[in-house]
């Protein structure tokens, strides 16, 4: 990993020639520990975008804007559940095959695909050479 030129110009500003190597082992261990601990705080806030993502689709939604997606007030007035409403929508009265498949693959409906598998996979000319295996083994050496 490459340090930026300007990090480096920083390291020296603030702690002298020679920088963070400069230091005794102890202090150099003692700030890494410091900005890892740091580091986690930073992550542990951070919000990832499928929860930002979850709270925008759990927000409640005015009459008015439920009405104008989608023509009434829904019972589930929520982002999400006006969105789901929709999707509802389009297959009743546009028949939209993949909407159709949306609404059976979420509500644990989807199809899987299966193999079958025959127990009689080993034909007979596979066993024939397993047996001349197995003899040679069985057989001592001279």
């Amino acid at each position: 990993m490459s340090v930026h030129p300007n990090s480096l110009k920083n390291l020296e500003k603030n702690m002298g020639k020679g920088g963070f190597m400069a230091l005794p082992p102890e202090e150099r261990e003692a700030l890494r520990h410091k900005a890892a601990v740091a580091g986690g705080h930073a992550k542990k806030e951070r919000q990832t975008a499928r929860e930002i993502l979850a709270q925008i689709l759990q927000r409640e939604m005015t009459p008015e804007e439920a009405k104008k997606y989608l023509g009434h007030y829904p019972e589930i007035a929520t982002k999400y559940g006006v969105m789901l409403e929709k999707v509802a929508d389009r297959v009743l009265k546009d028949g939209d095959v993949r909407s159709m498949e949306f609404i059976r693959d979420t509500v644990g409906d989807k199809p899987t695909d299966s193999i079958e598998l025959t127990a009689n996979m080993i034909t007979d000319k596979d066993r024939e050479l397993l047996n001349l295996l197995t003899e040679d083994e069985e057989t001592p050496a001279e």
